[in-house]
């Protein structure tokens, strides 16, 4: 005879009885009163209840969260837009740039949203922000 469907059935009854008592137990607990737990046991809620911390210390550590993301992160990803827009409106022809995916070129001739990179044997289109830094400095992410 197999044994693992009625050991499995056992299980699912233990398991359903510790969460019907817990259930219990969670009910009475709000209700600041005392509850009886399978097995003898009563407890009362105001006993298990946890003290809760005051509402200004929630609101200290929610805005010190806030100030660690606008410092650590905001402030600096604005820091790198900016240089970056700065690079990109004093491109000019004839400077060694690099792309963003890698492509090394001179720039031949510049529009508004559009830049043509000369690589040597072939020119390519690229669009203006896409380029990342200047041949021979260091690119705007290697500086962070």
């Amino acid at each position: 005879m197999n044994m693992q469907p009625v050991l499995f059935e056992r299980v699912k009854l233990g398991a359903f009885s510790v969460i019907t008592s817990m259930a219990l137990a969670a009910v009475a607990i709000a209700q600041d009163g005392p509850v009886a737990v399978p097995g003898g046991a009563t407890t009362t809620g105001s006993a298990a209840a946890p003290s809760a911390a005051p509402g200004w210390m929630n609101l200290v550590i929610f805005g010190g969260m806030i100030l660690f993301m606008w410092f650590f992160v905001i402030r600096p990803q604005q820091k790198r837009q900016k240089e970056h827009k700065s690079f990109i409106e004093s491109l000019k022809n004839g400077m060694e740039v690099v792309t963003s995916s890698g492509l090394i070129g001179r720039i031949t001739s510049i529009t508004d949203t559009i830049v043509t990179l000369d690589l040597g044997s072939t020119s390519v289109r690229v669009l203006k922000h896409t380029i990342s830094g200047e041949l021979g400095k260091p690119s705007l992410q290697a500086a962070q």
